[in-house]
């Protein structure tokens, strides 16, 4: 199973607006999975991060706006295929900034 973009983890804005990959490039967070193993689950730890547009060939995850001054936890998505080897995704999200 591959999940493209390959990326450990990306960071959305605290308005949930625009994402950031590793090396701070933005990037789009929709994800294509090619696999011969069904079912896809899309998986979240953390309730914040929210998986939307999910089909056998892909998913794309968005967030809340953030209102308060501390970040949410980190999230690990969790990605599988029937048998196949599962990826995992972190996702963070920046904090507002103070006033």
């Amino acid at each position: 199973m591959t999940v493209s973009p390959s990326l450990s983890y990306i960071t959305f804005s605290a308005d949930g607006a625009s994402v950031t990959g590793p090396d701070g490039t933005p990037v789009v967070p929709i994800f294509t999975v090619t696999t011969n193993q069904k079912p896809l689950n899309v998986r979240p730890n953390q309730e914040w991060v929210k998986v939307v547009d999910e089909s056998d060939n892909g998913f794309t995850l968005s967030v809340n706006e953030v209102s308060g001054v501390t970040a949410p936890t980190s999230a690990i998505v969790t990605v599988t295929a029937g048998s196949a080897v599962g990826v995992t995704i972190m996702v963070n999200q920046l904090a507002c900034a103070p006033l």
